[in-house]
C-alpha cells in the first residue's frame, strides 16, 4: 500500500464522516410507518384452506434477468415530487460549481443545496447519475441531510423517494457515494429496506465494498434485525490467529481497523457491552474479546430472536412473500439471495413460510424447507417442536425431494420427539430418504442416536449401498465400532468412504495432500478428531 494510497483512503473516510457529521442528528432506529399493502393475485386454490400463492398463480418477476436490487428499491408509496424549474436550474448551477471546487468549498454550497432539493428533488436524483464523482458525492450528501430530518413533514416530505433514489444507486462506483447511499437507506428506517440492507453482504451479488457489507450489518442490529449478527463476529477475527480462512466473505487485507469499529458497534448496540473490544489491541486480547462476544451472542441469540416483534409491517410482508416466491424460480443467483434475506429476517417469518408449504410449487416447497431448517437453530426447543409438527405431515408429499427436505427439516429441529420420525424413514429400498435419516440421526444427542443406528444397522444387508454412510453415520454418533475398518479404507483410497468424511470431520484434510507424507499426517489427525468427539 503506498503513501498516496494510504491519503486517498484517509480522504474518503474524512469525506464520510464529514458529511455524516453535517446531518447533526442519531443513527438510532425510527419507528417505520404503516404503508399500504401491494395488490396479491387472488388465490385460486380449491382446497379448504387457501394459501395466499397457489400453485397455478404466476410468479410476479419480470420474464427476462432480474436482480433483487431492482425489485427491492422500488418504494411501495412514493410521494409525489414537487416541480420548479427555477429550482432545478439553480441546483444545475449549484452543482457545476461543486464540481470545480474542493470538498471544504463545495460543502460551503449544500446547505442551499437542500433548500432547492425541497423545491425539486427530481433533479437533485438526477444528478446521482452524473459521470463526475464530484457532482454524485454532493447530491449523496444532500440527501442524507434531507433524510436526517424526516420526522418533519416540511423538512423532508418525500422520505421513500430518498430511500428508493438511494437504493436503486448503493452500487455507485464511488466508495464515499456508496456509504452515504447506505446512511440514507438506513436513516429512513423502513421495515421494508430491511431486504436492501441484507442484500448487501448476501451469498452472492454482494456489494464490493466489504466495510459497506459490514456497516449494514451494524445498522441492521441497531434497527433490531439480528441478520448480521455472525458477519459482525466474522469481521472482528480478521487479522487474528482465529480469523475464519475458510469461508472468509472478502478479500484478505491488513486494513480493517474501519470494519472492527462498525462491527462491534452494531453488536454493542444489541448487547449494551463492547466486551473491552480493541482493533488496535494485541492479538491476545483481540481473540479474548471475540470469544466473550461468541458466548454473549451464544447464550443470548435464542432469546434475542424470541423478542423479536412479528412481521406486522404491511410491505415487508408483502416483500417476504415476494422472496418466498423467488424460491420457485430457476435463477438460483436469485434464489440463494431470497433464501439468505429470509433467514437474515428470521424467525419471524415462519408463518408465511408455512402457508406457502400449503399451497406453492415444489421448488418453493423445496428451498422453503431449508430455509426452516436453517432458522431452527435461532429458536427454543418448545418452538422446534411446534415446527416439527408442521413439518411431519410433510413426509407423504408428492414429490419425493420435498419428502427428503421435510426430513432434513425434522433433524434440524434435534428434539427427542423428532428421533422416531427419522428412524422410521431408515427403509432400505427408499436410499435417498434412508440416507437423509442417517446423516440427520448423526447429529442428534449422542447416546440415544447411537442406539437408534445401531437398530437401524439390523435392516441393512451386508454390503448395502448404504452400509458406508451408516457407518459415517455411527462414528460421527461417538460409535468407533468400525472406526479401524473405516480408517483402512481411507488408507486403501476408497473414494465412497471419503465421500462421506465431511460428515464426520469439520474439514477434509485428504482433499488437501499432496504427497504420501502429507497423507498419512491428515489420516491421522482424521483418527484423532474422531476419537475427540467420541469422547466430548
Amino acid at each position: 500500500m503506498t503513501k498516496s494510497s494510504c491519503c486517498a483512503d484517509a480522504t474518503k473516510a474524512l469525506a464520510v464522516l464529514l458529511a455524516l457529521a453535517a446531518a447533526n442528528c442519531d443513527s438510532g432506529p425510527h419507528e417505520a410507518p404503516l404503508l399500504r399493502p401491494s395488490g396479491i393475485a387472488a388465490p385460486r386454490d380449491p382446497r379448504p384452506f387457501t394459501p395466499w400463492h397457489s400453485v397455478d398463480t404466476p410468479l410476479p418477476f419480470p420474464s427476462t434477468e432480474w436482480f433483487w436490487q431492482d425489485l427491492f428499491a422500488v418504494a411501495p408509496s412514493p410521494e409525489p415530487l414537487p416541480a420548479d424549474a427555477t429550482a432545478a436550474a439553480e441546483i444545475a448551477a449549484t452543482l457545476e460549481r461543486i464540481a470545480s471546487r474542493t470538498l471544504l468549498e463545495g460543502e460551503e454550497e449544500l446547505p442551499a443545496l437542500v433548500v432547492l432539493a425541497r423545491r425539486d428533488l427530481a433533479a437533485l436524483i438526477a444528478a446521482l447519475d452524473d459521470s463526475r464523482t464530484e457532482v454524485r458525492f454532493a447530491a449523496a450528501r444532500v440527501m442524507v441531510r434531507l433524510i436526517a430530518a424526516r420526522e418533519s413533514l416540511e423538512e423532508c416530505p418525500f422520505p421513500q423517494r430518498l430511500v428508493e433514489a438511494a437504493a436503486r444507486h448503493l452500487r455507485d462506483v464511488a466508495d464515499e457515494v456508496a456509504l452515504l447511499h447506505l446512511e440514507t437507506i438506513a436513516r429512513g428506517g423502513y421495515a421494508w429496506s430491511w431486504p436492501v440492507l441484507l442484500k448487501t453482504f448476501g451469498r452472492v451479488d454482494n456489494h464490493r465494498l466489504t466495510v459497506l457489507r459490514i456497516r449494514a450489518a451494524a445498522l441492521l442490529a441497531k434497527q433490531g434485525c439480528l441478520g448480521g449478527v455472525p458477519l459482525l463476529i466474522k469481521a472482528l477475527k480478521e487479522n487474528t490467529s482465529i480469523q475464519d480462512d475458510l469461508a472468509r466473505d472478502w478479500d484478505a487485507s491488513f486494513q480493517t481497523a474501519w470494519w472492527k469499529e462498525e462491527a462491534i458497534a452494531g453488536i454493542a448496540a444489541l448487547a449494551h457491552d463492547d466486551f473491552d473490544h480493541s482493533p488496535d489491541s494485541s492479538d491476545e486480547l483481540q481473540v479474548a474479546a471475540i470469544r466473550r462476544i461468541e458466548a454473549w451472542w451464544q447464550t443470548n441469540r435464542i432469546a434475542l430472536w424470541a423478542a423479536q416483534p412479528a412481521l406486522t409491517d404491511p410491505e415487508l410482508i408483502v416483500r417476504v412473500k415476494q422472496l418466498i416466491l423467488a424460491l420457485g424460480t430457476f435463477q438460483l443467483r436469485n434464489v440463494d439471495n431470497a433464501a439468505f434475506v429470509l433467514e437474515g429476517i428470521g424467525p419471524p417469518v415462519a408463518p408465511l413460510l408455512f402457508e406457502a408449504l400449503a399451497g406453492s410449487s415444489y421448488r418453493v416447497r423445496l428451498h422453503v424447507f431449508a430455509v426452516l431448517a436453517n432458522l431452527c437453530d435461532a429458536i427454543a426447543p418448545f418452538e422446534r417442536e411446534r415446527w416439527l409438527a408442521r413439518f411431519v405431515p410433510c413426509l407423504e408429499d408428492s414429490d419425493p425431494a420435498v419428502k427428503v427436505k421435510a426430513l432434513e427439516a425434522i433433524g434440524a429441529t434435534g428434539v427427542p420427539a423428532a428421533l422416531p420420525h427419522l428412524e422410521a424413514a431408515l427403509q432400505p429400498e427408499n436410499p435417498a430418504l434412508c440416507e437423509t435419516a442417517l446423516r440427520e440421526l448423526s447429529r442428534q444427542e449422542p447416546t440415544t442416536a447411537r442406539e437408534v443406528l445401531l437398530r437401524g444397522s439390523t435392516r441393512l444387508p451386508p454390503g448395502h449401498l448404504l452400509a458406508t454412510p451408516l457407518d459415517a453415520a455411527r462414528l460421527r454418533a461417538g460409535d468407533l465400532t468400525h472406526l479401524q475398518s473405516w480408517m483402512d479404507r481411507l488408507r486403501d483410497g476408497d473414494a465412497r468412504t471419503a465421500l462421506y468424511l465431511s460428515w464426520i470431520v469439520e474439514v477434509d484434510e485428504l482433499s488437501d495432500a499432496k504427497n504420501p507424507e502429507e497423507r498419512l499426517r491428515a489420516l491421522q489427525r482424521i483418527e484423532q478428531a474422531i476419537r475427540a468427539r467420541a469422547k466430548s
